[in-house]
């Protein structure tokens, strides 16, 4: 009679390491994370500003513009009051002031500005100008925090990695709406695309411009 007792021992001692060790290995992903998954954020809001009509010059103007050019994603609104029943603050000085501030801005970059007269009954001799338009900014991903100093005394032990590069990340960005893409059109694709450059890779000469002053035109 052949007996099996002797390789018994064994055999179960090995399915049991084997079952301890998936266990354990198991057990190693079950730690959490401290890096923070997420990226830079956008948020999108409404900016008004109000400011005395007359003060809508010059540097003013160029820093409105250029607050636009970079957080503005929508047309710009300007709206100048009057009183109705000032002799200085009439309807005819708030309409030239529009016209005067519309064109400057558009000089100074914002493509879309549209204009409009309030007449605001008892406001006195001063107009005022409120400017406005549809902004987008980046900022860090909600609950991250700054790396403490090093010089503090005090450890963050909540603090996620990756949130302060994503914290100085979003003050570099130059224009925070281009993070979400531009669409194109629906009449595009890859083969189009690529006629554009066919007949510079075939070795073929550009035909000459008719007039040069409306190239970009």
């Amino acid at each position: 009679m052949i007996s099996f007792r002797r390789s018994a021992k064994p055999f179960a001692l090995s399915i049991t390491c084997a079952a301890l060790a998936l266990t354990v290995s198991g057990c190693a992903f079950d730690f959490p994370s401290n890096y923070h998954p997420k990226r830079v954020e956008l948020v999108t809001e409404n900016y008004s500003q109000q400011y005395p009509t007359a003060a809508l010059a010059g540097a003013q103007i160029d820093a409105i513009a250029a607050d636009f050019r970079r957080y503005g994603n929508s047309e710009m609104e300007i709206i100048v009051t009057y009183d109705p029943r000032s002799k200085t603050n009439t309807a005819m000085k708030a309409n030239d002031a529009l016209a005067r501030i519309t064109d400057d801005l558009r000089r100074q970059g914002v493509p879309a500005v549209k204009g409009s007269l309030l007449p605001v009954e008892d406001m006195g001799d001063t107009s005022q100008a409120m400017v406005g338009y549809r902004s987008v900014t980046a900022q860090a991903p909600e609950g991250c925090t700054m790396l403490p100093s090093t010089g503090g005394s005090r450890i963050d032990e909540d603090y996620r990695f990756g949130c302060s590069i994503e914290s100085l990340l979003a003050k570099q960005i130059s224009r925070p709406a281009d993070l979400a893409g531009r669409a194109g059109s629906g009449d595009s694709d890859g083969r189009r695309q690529g006629a554009v450059v066919e007949g510079y890779s075939a070795g073929e000469a550009n035909t000459g411009l008719s007039n040069a002053e409306n190239a970009s035109e």
